[in-house]
């Protein structure tokens, strides 16, 4: 009988069947470790410790330990100059049993220190996309971030990418050498994000309502939404926009709306768990995708599982994610993001075949279990240099 390979996964949010301030992050990290899970792997996670959420428990078989730090005490004061990764670390090294007998330690943050309390465990860094700075407050994290970043994944023994992209950012960025990166592609569950089965369910031809689903955060491009929509609303008086999520731009946006007289035509939404998030995308007519910048875009790969036509601005990830099965237009150019959302709306044809070509690359593409099998293949690789 084959010894199961022993994980230790530490991830800023590991939260299922809740939703956390990194929604995406949060859906990666519950879907990577229940994926091992099933395909025969002892999982173990830690993770810092929010609201009231218990400091240990067990879900589906893995393991949950849940650490403060100083965002847990102080908020969102916490998190001045990552002050919270490096909390979270001083106390994650006051537990040296939690990764004693695991084989691999893998993390999506950035730990400087990890290294000397388990020098003889291979150790890998998840990279979800890099710190850049996109306004003037950032100045109080980013800076930190990339330095931490830097050092983290100069001790790491191998680093994954979500997308060849993210890669060559992480590559230049953080000087690590190509020869390190691994890009495994997410996966998405498409038996929960899937096209609607009943015809009430499915959007109307010449379907109005719009949706965006994401972070309100300058990174995300949500400063365009609202510029993006007034133009369309111009066109077609009838369309309506539902903006799923939260974050330092909501009140701006907000009051942006009604400023251009379109408040009683957005809707805002937040923490929507994972059956309402792809019931909502599946009932939209187009959904957009403004983010200027993603590792991945794990919320446009699932529209495109629910075979919801997208717009989105052109970048290498976009373009490798998304491909033909979406519009992808100039960064910036509100005009054309817009004309291409009144296409979309005015020729159901167009989105009926970009939704189905969505799908079937998700299908052939972004399949967890594939993903799983990659990360486990990396594991084992790793393992035979210790």
């Amino acid at each position: 009988m084959t010894t199961p390979l022993r994980i230790g996964l530490v991830s800023l949010t590991f939260s299922p069947g809740f939703v956390t301030p990194f929604p995406g992050v949060n859906r990666y990290a519950v879907s990577l470790a229940e994926t091992l899970a099933t395909n025969g792997c002892q999982v173990r996670v830690v993770t810092p410790r929010l609201g009231r959420a218990p400091p240990h428990e067990s879900w589906r078989g893995i393991e949950i330990v849940r650490l403060r730090d100083s965002k847990s005490l102080f908020g969102k004061l916490g998190v001045v100059g990552q002050l919270n990764v490096r909390t979270f670390e001083l106390n994650l090294l006051r537990h040296p049993a939690l990764f004693q007998n695991s084989d691999v330690v893998q993390t999506d943050l950035p730990l400087l220190r990890i290294r000397r309390s388990w020098p003889g465990i291979p150790l890998i860094s998840m990279v979800h996309h890099v710190y850049r700075p996109w306004n003037g407050i950032d100045v109080l994290t980013v800076p930190f971030g990339v330095m931490y970043q830097r050092a983290a994944l100069k001790r790491a023994d191998a680093v994954v990418a979500p997308s060849t992209s993210a890669a060559a950012d992480i590559a230049g960025v953080y000087r690590v050498p190509t020869g390190k990166i691994r890009v495994i592609h997410h996966g998405v569950n498409a038996s929960l994000f899937h096209p609607p089965t009943s015809a009430r369910q499915r959007p109307s031809q010449e379907d109005p309502s719009l949706l965006y689903v994401g972070l309100l955060e300058s990174r995300k491009g949500v400063d365009d939404l609202i510029p993006i929509f007034s133009r369309v609303h111009k066109e077609i008086p009838a369309s309506k926009l539902t903006i799923v999520g939260n974050g330092p731009m909501e009140t701006e946006l907000r009051r942006l709306c009604w400023d251009l007289g379109l408040g009683s035509h957005v809707v805002f939404r937040s923490k929507l768990d994972d059956q309402e998030l792809a019931s909502t995308i599946g009932k939209c007519g187009v959904f957009l995708l403004p983010s200027r910048l993603e590792g991945f875009g794990l919320v446009a790969a699932e529209a495109m599982a629910c075979a919801r036509p997208l717009v989105a601005y052109d970048s290498a990830t976009n373009r490798e994610v998304i491909g033909d099965a979406g519009i992808l237009v100039a960064k910036g150019d509100i005009s054309a993001f817009s004309d291409a959302i009144v296409k979309l709306v005015r020729r159901p044809d167009l989105s009926i075949r970009l939704g189905e070509r969505g799908r079937q690359r998700v299908m052939s593409r972004f399949d967890w279990n594939a993903s799983a099998r990659q990360y486990i293949d990396l594991y084992k690789r790793l393992l035979t240099n210790y």
